[in-house]
């Protein structure tokens, strides 16, 4: 193992700078002798500022009196003592702690088993590591048998100190030689309870992120249940206005009329072959006729079966030619003819969403021309229905929507498409539907 005993006393001196005594722990054996005589060969050229103490003369009576008189500026530093003048042993641990109680001053030391015990710490002699590589060479030659000697130097370990020592004397680290290792050091607040704080600082931050999240859920809910009550009433409303429009319909036009032709019948009855009698008759014809167009106009209204007769196209281009008859607003269609079965449900609710958005341009709108446009782009069907009309702001309908706009929007979700409306007060008014065709048959 390599030793030095300068580059010891130059961490000492390191540490303290204000050294000027060390006393040198040594027992009464040859080995110790050879030992002092080899630091003070070492030494004394080296450090003449200090004045170096040796105990080799001592006993241990002598030597715990001696260390309780030490004064400032003195040192201790313990090479090794295996018994005094006298003969009496120390035993090492115990002799150590024994030092560390009588000195006035602070007390280092040669082996890292020491640290601990109540040195302040340096450059150590690594008996582990010597063991370990010790253990390593046996190995190495009982299995490989060399001819020659194999030769180990296990160097001195890094300046290593004892946290406890170190606050024991007022030692701070920036005091230590750079790249010092700190041992024993109690860990502190954080290092104790770092892991249980990002614990409880998690569990903290989901209960949060849960209680917020149930809390947008619950408010998102009751925002749900409010518009579905909103348009629960309005879409009874909308059938109450719907019955009421059907219901005065029948009663003050179909009723009416077949009444007067009820009357006209009784007429004829009373004079039969008269010639006002055959007029009457004349007339009857065409207004059956008439009564006849108005209520089968009145079930398509209700259920246009175009739709399941003859598809989809044929429903869109009768409701544009129907809507031509009763507006002065030019309706263009540009309706591609569609090579795939679309299933009747989401064929009736494209076909009630055009008629809607129909009705609104003419009636709202004041569109004076209209656009229906139906075609396939890759793997979609995308219907836009656009007018030149006044336009609206789309900002006010979403906080107060229509009922017609509404019904579209709900409509188009149950239908499970995508819809879009866009427009601008002057500026007219776009709706777009997008169908995904995935899964539909040719």
């Amino acid at each position: 193992m390599h030793y030095s005993f300068r580059e010891t006393i130059a961490d000492i001196v390191y540490v303290l700078p204000g050294t000027s005594h060390i006393v040198m722990i040594l027992g009464a054996s040859k080995q110790e002798e050879a030992l002092a005589d080899f630091a003070r060969a070492e030494l004394e050229p080296v450090y003449p500022q200090i004045d170096f103490e040796y105990t080799n003369r001592m006993n241990l009576t002598a030597l715990w009196d001696r260390l309780g008189q030490l004064r400032p500026g003195t040192v201790v530093y313990f090479v090794l003592y295996d018994s005094d003048v006298d003969g009496v042993q120390l035993n090492h641990y115990s002799g150590m702690h024994r030092i560390r109680e009588s000195s006035s001053v602070p007390v280092f030391g040669s082996y890292d088993d020491q640290l601990g015990q109540g040195i302040l710490g340096g450059r150590l002699i690594q008996l582990t590591q010597l063991g370990i590589e010790v253990a390593i060479t046996a190995q190495e030659v009982l299995q490989t048998r060399p001819s020659g000697v194999l030769r180990k130097v296990i160097d001195l370990s890094q300046p290593t100190y004892d946290w406890q020592q170190l606050k024991a004397w007022g030692i701070k680290p920036n005091q230590l030689p750079p790249g010092s290792i700190i041992r024993f050091k109690p860990p502190g607040i954080w290092e104790q309870y770092a892991k249980w704080v990002l614990l409880a600082c998690f569990v903290f931050a989901a209960q949060a992120l849960l209680i917020s999240a149930l809390l947008i859920q619950h408010r998102r809910r009751r925002r749900a249940e409010h518009a579905s009550s909103q348009l629960g009433r309005r879409l009874i409303s909308a059938q109450e206005d719907e019955r009421r429009v059907l219901a005065r319909e029948l009663h003050d036009d179909l009723s009416q009329r077949l009444a007067r032709l009820a009357i006209d019948t009784g007429y004829v009855t009373a004079n039969p072959g008269s010639e006002e009698a055959g007029e009457v008759l004349r007339n009857m014809k065409p207004e059956l006729v008439r009564i006849s167009k108005d209520v089968h106009a009145m079930s398509y209204r209700l259920h246009p079966s175009l739709i399941t007769d003859l598809g989809l196209v044929a429903a869109l281009q009768t409701e544009c030619e129907r809507m031509r008859r009763y507006t002065y607003s030019v309706i263009v269609e540009h309706i591609d003819e569609i090579r795939v079965k679309i299933p009747d449900d989401l064929a009736l609710c494209i076909y009630r969403i055009t008629q809607e958005a129909l009705n609104n341009a003419v009636k709202y709108a004041d569109a004076r021309i209209i656009e229906v446009m139906l075609k396939r782009e890759n793997n979609e069907l995308i219907l836009t229905v656009r007018d030149n009309g006044i336009g609206f702001d789309p900002r006010q309908t979403r906080e107060q929507p229509g009922i017609g706009l509404s019904s579209m929007r709900e409509r188009a979700e149950l239908a499970g498409v995508s819809l879009e409306m866009r427009s601008q007060p002057g500026k007219g008014t776009t709706l777009s539907v997008i169908v995904p065709l995935d899964g539909m048959a040719k």
